[in-house]
């Protein structure tokens, strides 16, 4: 729930969030992770804005090394048509 009215707070002011889809670069095919912090850290922007419900999407945006970086694009609940809209308008820009 203060995720959830966090969110609500934030959309009061603005329409869309971008961020990061994750804090760190995507593994590699054949790399090994033992490490569960290592895990939960690549699902860190994602996890609160499923609990909240909200639309979003990730989409790619750059490339880091030869990985792919993200960018996430949210929406206030019932907003799916916004995000949708947004991350189209954000690859005719940078085409």
């Amino acid at each position: 729930t203060l995720v959830k009215r966090d969110f609500e707070n934030t959309f009061k002011d603005y329409d869309i969030i971008l961020s990061l889809t994750s804090p760190i670069l995507p593994y590699g095919f054949n790399s090994l992770i033992n490490s569960p912090v290592e895990m939960y850290k690549a699902d860190l922007y994602t996890v609160p804005v499923n609990l909240a419900g909200l639309p979003a999407l990730s989409m790619p945006i750059d490339e880091v090394d030869g990985l792919p970086v993200g960018m996430q694009i949210i929406g206030s609940r019932f907003s799916d048509e916004r995000v949708l809209k947004t991350a189209m308008g954000f690859e005719r820009a940078v085409k």
